[in-house]
């Protein structure tokens, strides 16, 4: 079992070595079983524990979050968030030293998309898509750079043709919230998924018996687990800089995947906004 460990990881096509991974190796042959279950995972995904939160992991490895912290004490590390710290300063050092020739941000950026490509479901996907086309009204709920996404949704979702409501603003977010219907579609943004005023409103439409889905990083998020249907994205904090637009860029990806989908499934009546508006706007000229 410890050949399946090499102190080498993959990240965005190019080979990296990794301070962890070797200590996880010298460390391999007195783990316990559950241990050596985070210390499999860990080896062969690395780059993606800098978007799971202690939950997530323990989920992924299919142990408890006490393992995850033993695992992690056993390392040397105070606690998870520590070794999620150490792992995105490493990350961040070999992307520097493979990359000297690009900037950071585009290797993030490259990186971003390739795991937000691997986490794509494509029956949850067309999930949504069945949901968005049943639903009276769509309603989208961010804060912050997510906010700027629920904004860019609600254009997307106009220009097909379906009635959409974005709010950011808490005000806003409590008065929408109480106008939605059992008929009508909610859907919150948020990375963390903790989000406090997202999550009240998203609970605020769960109550009126709307559907909900989420489009989150962590799939044991508060958010996550009110949704119906959970969309998960790559956009990984950098570091104490936290969000920034590269990790909203997870979304936008997701979203634009979802889109796709939603033409397909919903081709003519798109088609026929598409055209109706096409002629109005020739008419003007």
């Amino acid at each position: 079992m410890l050949k399946e460990i090499s102190h080498f990881i993959i990240i965005g096509g190019y080979i990296m070595n990794n301070e962890i991974i070797l200590r996880i190796k010298s460390l391999f042959p007195d783990f316990t079983k559950s241990e050596k279950k985070v210390a499999l995972y860990m080896s062969q995904h690395m780059p993606q524990i800098t978007y799971l939160s202690i939950g997530d992991l323990a989920n992924q490895c299919e142990v408890g979050e006490t393992t995850i912290l033993r695992f992690c004490k056993r390392l040397g590390f105070s606690g998870y968030y520590e070794l999620k710290q150490q792992v995105i300063l490493e990350i961040q050092k070999n992307e520097e030293e493979i990359h000297q020739n690009l900037p950071t941000t585009l290797n993030r950026i490259h990186t971003m998309v390739e795991e937000t490509t691997q986490l794509l479901d494509k029956e949850k996907m067309r999930q949504t898509v069945s949901m968005i086309m049943n639903s009276q009204t769509i309603y989208m709920f961010g804060s912050g750079f997510s906010g700027l996404t629920a904004l860019a949704s609600q254009m997307r979702f106009a220009s097909l043709g379906y009635k959409a409501i974005a709010a950011r603003e808490t005000y806003l977010k409590v008065l929408y919230a109480n106008m939605i219907t059992s008929s009508d579609l909610a859907i919150g943004f948020s990375i963390s998924g903790e989000n406090e005023s997202t999550i009240e409103s998203i609970m605020l439409a769960k109550k009126s018996g709307a559907k909900i889905i989420a489009l989150t990083n962590h799939e044991e998020s508060h958010l996550a687990k009110i949704a119906d249907v959970v969309l998960l994205t790559a956009g990984k904090e950098i570091g104490k800089e936290g969000s920034t637009l590269v990790t909203e860029m997870s979304q936008f990806i997701v979203l634009e995947v979802l889109f796709e989908i939603l033409r397909e499934m919903d081709k003519e009546n798109i088609d026929k906004m598409n055209f109706k508006v096409f002629d109005y706007i020739n008419k003007g000229e």
